[in-house]
């Protein structure tokens, strides 16, 4: 979820505007990359729900690949890896409501939980400014994803600074890149860029760095 709409925005959505009209559709998100060079996206579009077949004719997708380039896939579709389906918060109150396990507390047993085999990326910080402002905390991390659709999942443990809780956040899976950490840059700059974050300006500085670093 975009941090500075938390709780406030569904995942997955695109607006896209055709011939005057606005779109609503789930995509996959297709990528051509040079190593860590320049990347180019084309946005694939799902069959769309049935409340949205009469809106007209899906949308196309303009992917765009030069000779040479590995082709890949980045999917920003939700999804639930195992070890995250139980609530991290689950237990941390007693019958009568009183805290019995801390914030960190929580944030060690979620840590354990990861597989051996996911790669920590880092931790991402910022401070969000929007009408009234609060702290970003992110750790992001990549894990093999177990299926034939995709080999990478990345995923976040998220603090949420307005409930004063940590919690899980799927972010994004890849497929045709072989190498998990290279999997992770591509599929965090394939999320922000989601989001509409401009990675070149000021604001956003913090998720350049982030990105800089994996």
């Amino acid at each position: 979820i975009k941090p500075e709409l938390r709780n406030k925005r569904p995942r997955n959505i695109f607006l896209l505007a055709l011939s005057g009209k606005h779109w609503a559709l789930p995509c996959t998100m297709s990528f051509y990359s040079k190593g860590f060079g320049s990347r180019y996206f084309g946005y694939q579009p799902h069959s769309p729900s049935p409340a949205l077949k009469s809106a007209g004719p899906p949308a196309p997708s303009f992917p765009r690949m030069e000779s040479g380039e590995v082709a890949g896939t980045v999917n920003l579709d939700s999804f639930t890896l195992d070890f995250m389906e139980r609530d991290p918060n689950e237990g941390a109150w007693d019958e009568e409501g009183e805290r019995i396990l801390d914030n960190e507390d929580v944030l060690a047993q979620m840590l354990d939980a990861i597989p051996s085999d996911a790669i920590e990326l880092g931790t991402l910080e910022d401070e969000v400014d929007n009408w009234t402002s609060w702290q970003i905390n992110d750790r992001y991390f990549v894990t093999p994803w177990e299926g034939e659709a995709f080999e990478w999942a990345l995923f976040r443990i998220s603090w949420d600074d307005n409930w004063g809780r940590y919690g899980w956040e799927s972010c994004a899976r890849a497929s045709g890149i072989k190498e998990g950490r290279h999997a992770g840059r591509i599929m965090f700059k394939a999320l922000v860029e989601s989001w509409g974050y401009d990675l070149d300006g000021n604001e956003h500085e913090a998720y350049r760095n982030f990105l800089d670093q994996i």
